[in-house]
This record gives C-alpha cells, structure tokens and sequence, in this order.
C-alpha cells in the first residue's frame, strides 16, 4: 500500500504594531499549537464542513493531527422488507492525516484523493482552518500554509551555468527562524516594518556569486517561497530564465503496513534538512 506525504510550511507571522489585546510573549510555535488544539471547524458551503480533529503528542511540540469534511451523501441500498431499492441519507468523514513539528512549522500531509485531488487543496484548507482560530484572530497574526519545493533541479542549474546574471525571490514578514542572513531575513523584517504581507526582491550582476545564489535558493524553498534566476550555460550566450519548481518535496512509503507517525515525522526532518542544508 503505497503511503505519500508531501512536505509543506505553516508561517504565524506577527503584526509590527501590537495592540494591548496581544499576548506579548507569544511564539510563532505556541499560536501554532493552541490553534491546533482548539480544533477548528468551518463550513465552506451547506452540508459541507472542514474540520481539525484526533490530535495526538509524539513529543513536545510535535505530533499528528486528522484533517478531513464531513459531507451529506445518499447511498443506494435494497430493502428486504419492502423489497425495494432506496436511497439512504448519512453523512461521510473522508479525512487524512498531518504530522507537525511545530517548533520549526513543518507540516507533512498525506495525500488523500477522496478527500481532495491535491495535498494543496488540504494545506488551503488547514490555512483558513487556523487562520479563524481565537489565539490567531485576537492577536492579529498572519497565517500562511505552503508547500516546500524541491530546489533540487534549480541548484543543479545554477551549479553547472557559466554565469548567474540575476536572481529573483519572493518573502514574507519575519516568522521562519532559519531564514537566510543576506536575503529573507532583512527583506522580511523590512516588509513587516512597513505594514506588508509579501515582497519580491530582484539582485543583478555579470556574474553572481554561485554560494550566495544557492544559500538563498535553499532558504527561499525551506521557508516555502518562490525563486528565479537568469543564468548563461557558456560566454557568450544569451541568458534564460529557470524557475524554482512547484512540485513538493516527497515522502513515498510502499509497504503493506501503515508507516508510524514517528517514522514519518523523522524522515519529514530528514526531507527538510536536505532542503535547508544538504544534511
């Protein structure tokens, strides 16, 4: 049975200005756990609601969670005692589960195609889900939910290019901890300074600096933005454009047993480190 979970990022990000309302001291890691635990719940259209449900710790600040719909349907079933075919009424539960580590928000969703075609329909969901959570709304906070790509390909091309003539990312106010020191972090700090929800920022150059390039590609994929970069293959050539790719980081189990959440947690943070820092 084959078993896939695909790696995505919540941010918690906090307002510049606090009002008195706020909780001071509060982490992006304490609104995350507080949202989960109040289980929210919301319905997208009639008869048909979301909802955060069957938490369960594997260590402090880290665990699974179910996320799924419970949905009116009519099933099709004979009748012995009238001898009739009927329509019966009920509700479904298609859900799926969601291992955490809150401490560095990572989320690995396991895909679920009853549920939803894509795990980005679930990360869409599980957004709006704690976005409308009391320890969010009253202390104003910013919650995004996006997949990690895989910058694999992208490194390899700005590896093996003559020259990087211009990169190209997108950020977020300040949240991830391990954003970059030369790109994410100030232009994070920067955009929440000015009361901003997300930036992109564009560096050029004859030849960029390949170690800088790819430290803030790797920064950029982990902490779930975008990147693009001009690059030439030999001198002389005209440069064209790469993109990082859409496409998530992967964790494909193919055994008859299910897999423990433990062991998904830990190869989610072995995904993750390859990600940020080739570990």
């Amino acid at each position: 049975m084959k078993q896939e979970y695909h790696l995505y990022r919540a941010k918690f990000i906090k307002p510049h200005q606090a009002n008195f309302l706020h909780d001071p001291d509060i982490t992006p890691e304490g609104v995350f756990i507080k949202a989960l635990y109040e289980k929210p719940y919301a319905e997208y259209r009639e008869s048909f609601t979301w909802h955060i449900g069957n938490l369960n710790e594997l260590e402090q600040s880290a665990g699974f969670f179910a996320v799924g719909r419970i949905t009116t349907a009519k099933f099709p079933k004979f009748d012995p005692q009238s001898g009739n075919f009927v329509e019966l009424v009920d509700d479904t539960s298609p859900h799926t589960f969601v291992i955490y580590d809150a401490r560095i928000g990572l989320l690995a969703i396991r895909k679920k195609s009853d549920l939803a075609p894509s795990t980005e329909d679930i990360a869409y969901k599980i957004e709006k889900l704690l976005a409308q959570t009391s320890v969010v709304i009253k202390n104003e906070i910013g919650v995004i939910v996006k997949l990690i790509p895989n910058p694999e390909d992208f490194i390899q091309l700005i590896d093996r290019s003559y020259a990087v003539k211009s990169f190209t990312a997108t950020f977020t106010g300040p949240n991830p901890f391990d954003a970059d020191e030369y790109f994410q972090k100030p232009l994070a700090v920067y955009l929440n300074a000015a009361g901003g929800e997300s930036g992109v920022a564009t560096i050029q150059g004859g030849s960029l600096d390949k170690d800088v390039v790819t430290e803030v590609a790797k920064s950029t994929a982990a902490t779930a933005n975008n990147a693009s970069a001009k690059i030439q293959d030999e001198a002389g050539q005209r440069p064209y454009r790469i993109n990082l790719n859409h496409n998530p980081v992967k964790l494909v189990f193919d055994q008859e047993e299910e897999v423990a959440p433990a062991v998904v947690l830990a190869h989610a943070r072995t995904a993750y480190n390859k990600v940020r820092h080739d570990d």
